[in-house]
């Protein structure tokens, strides 16, 4: 579930005191529920720009849509690559 460590301390702790609200318990939840809804958005940005690239048909390196992306968002200067 990737729980934080903290949060699960929280939980652990709640435990302690069965007759308080569960609200602190349904608060980490909610969070960790937001936590894994932004992962599954930013995945799927990550999966449709992926998705776009493959779909590039080339049979040759110098025409590769894939590596022509990479020069245009010059993410080779970020890794200190020349293409």
């Amino acid at each position: 579930m990737n729980i934080a460590l903290c949060d699960i301390r929280r939980l652990v702790e709640v435990q302690q005191h069965p007759r308080s609200s569960s609200a602190v318990v349904d608060d980490i939840i909610a969070e960790q529920l937001e936590r894994i809804r932004q992962t599954q958005r930013e995945l799927a940005k990550q999966d449709a720009s992926l998705s776009s690239l493959v779909a590039c048909d080339t049979h040759h390196v110098r025409d590769c849509c894939i590596l022509k992306r990479l020069k245009e968002d010059d993410c080779s200067a970020n890794l200190g690559v020349e293409l």
